[in-house]
């Protein structure tokens, strides 16, 4: 049953962040992003997959981390794969990871300004 609860929590965790409701955060580890909660923190990123059928392909992954940072919990699409449709975790998580990036990078501030720039150069 733990895979169903986990397998909630990465959508929740999605659609909190394609509604720009959670603050993401660049780590040392390239293109992984933090997020926090009391208590724990939740990174996700990028890992090869480690299925036979992709090989050499991204695969996403969560962790969980108590406020010790120590890892509570892991889970990666390939774990969540055939919870419910094949493959809807890989594009669930391929979005959110996404979607954290741009809000971490700044994307949309960028494109206004460079927008904006180019419309004053008319």
């Amino acid at each position: 049953m733990a895979v169903h609860r986990l397998a909630e929590l990465v959508k929740l965790l999605a659609e909190k962040t394609v509604e720009g409701r959670l603050l993401w955060e660049k780590t040392v580890e390239g293109e992984a992003f933090q997020t926090a909660f009391p208590g724990y923190s939740v990174r996700l990123r990028t890992q090869k997959s480690k299925s036979s059928r992709y090989p050499g392909a991204d695969a996403y992954a969560i962790q969980i981390f108590n406020e010790s940072g120590e890892l509570v919990e892991e889970t990666t699409d390939e774990d969540l794969d055939g919870v419910d449709q094949p493959g809807e975790f890989f594009a669930v998580m391929r979005e959110m990871h996404i979607e954290a990036r741009r809000s971490v990078m700044g994307v949309d501030k960028a494109i206004d300004s460079i927008l904006e720039q180019l419309s004053s150069k008319r």
